[in-house]
C-alpha cells in the first residue's frame, strides 16, 4: 500500500492505494497542524475483502497555512483500525490574488486569497489606451473566476478591483 499528498492550487489531494484488503469497512483521512493532534477531514468507503489493488483519493479543500500533516486511518468491519505513516506538505496560503496564466489567448483564472464577504467588481483595462474593455464580478463566497478573454484585442492588460483593495494584476492577451 502507498500514501501520497500533493498540492493542487489552494487544496491538497490525498491519494492512497491498497494491494489487498481484508474486512475493510472505511478509511478516515486525518489532518494535523502539529503532527500530534489529528482531526477527521473526510471518510471514504473501503472495498471489504479483495485481493486486487484499490486506489482512493480525497481533497483537503482548506489546508492550513504552513505545514499540514496527514494520515489515513483504516477501519475494519469489527472496528479494529490501523494508521498509515504520516505524510506532510507545506502550503502557502495566498495573501493576494493570483492570476494565471499570465499570457493567454482564450481564458484566464483569477483566484482570491479568501472568499469575499460581498461581491467584488473588477475592471479589465487596456494598458495602451487606459480604457476599461471588460468588467466582471466575483460573487460573495466565491474565491475563483474563469474569464473568457477571447474577444479582447491582443495586447497587455491590467485587472483592477473597483474598490482598490487589491493591487493591479497584469496579463498579456495573444
Amino acid at each position: 500500500s502507498s500514501f501520497n499528498v500533493i498540492t493542487t492550487g489552494n487544496q491538497n489531494r490525498l491519494s492512497w492505494s491498497t494491494a489487498s484488503e481484508e474486512n475493510c469497512d472505511y478509511f478516515i483521512a486525518e489532518k494535523s497542524i502539529d503532527g500530534i493532534n489529528f482531526s477527521d477531514i473526510g471518510q471514504v468507503d473501503g472495498s471489504g475483502t479483495t485481493v486486487q489493488t484499490n486506489n482512493y483519493t480525497l481533497e483537503d479543500r482548506f489546508p492550513f497555512s504552513g505545514t499540514n500533516y496527514y494520515r489515513i486511518k483504516q477501519v475494519d468491519f469489527d472496528k479494529k483500525y490501523s494508521f498509515s505513516p504520516i505524510r506532510s506538505i507545506k502550503n502557502e496560503v495566498l495573501k493576494r490574488p493570483k492570476l494565471f496564466p499570465s499570457i493567454a489567448e482564450n481564458q484566464i483564472t483569477l483566484m482570491l486569497p479568501t472568499k469575499p464577504e460581498s461581491e467584488i467588481k473588477f475592471n479589465v483595462i487596456s494598458q495602451s489606451s487606459g480604457f476599461t474593455l471588460k468588467q466582471f464580478t466575483i460573487d460573495q463566497g466565491k474565491d475563483e473566476v474563469q474569464l473568457n478573454i477571447s474577444s479582447l484585442p491582443a495586447g497587455n492588460y491590467m485587472i483592477i478591483s473597483a474598490d482598490g483593495q487589491f493591487s493591479p494584476l497584469r496579463f498579456t492577451k495573444l
